[in-house]
């Protein structure tokens, strides 16, 4: 199976993990969505590194490339949080199809970063 599949299989598996996470703070703890979000993005970050790391790009885990791929879901966050902000908040989109979108968007980018950056292929 490439690569890409690998990363998106774990990226679905980390969706999951923080839709859950999301929707759990949102709906029954009442934090507003955008915390929430935050939130749910840090508990998912963890455990899609090491499926990652094992299964999709077959590296040894160190702690200076969890480093390198939280930077890089650092950034993904950050734009992360702006598309679903404009989504929802200017053109009032449900925050969790919101949420869909901005995560389709970010892990193409993040795919690409992880691969040069993180795990350093460049294929």
């Amino acid at each position: 199976m490439k690569p890409i599949f690998k990363f998106a299989i774990v990226g679905g598996t980390g969706f999951f993990i923080y839709t859950t996470i999301l929707y759990f703070l949102a709906e029954k703890l009442g934090i507003f969505y955008m915390f929430g979000a935050i939130i749910a993005l840090q508990c998912s970050i963890p455990a899609q590194y090491f499926l990652n790391n094992k299964w999709t790009f077959d590296a040894s885990t160190s702690p200076k490339s969890l480093a390198k791929y939280e930077y890089v879901c650092l950034i993904g966050t950050i734009l992360f949080y702006v598309i679903m902000v404009l989504l929802t908040e200017i053109f009032g989109i449900y925050y969790i199809l919101s949420s869909f979108i901005s995560t389709l968007i970010v892990f193409l980018i993040n795919y690409y970063n992880s691969k040069r950056y993180v795990w350093k292929i460049n294929k």
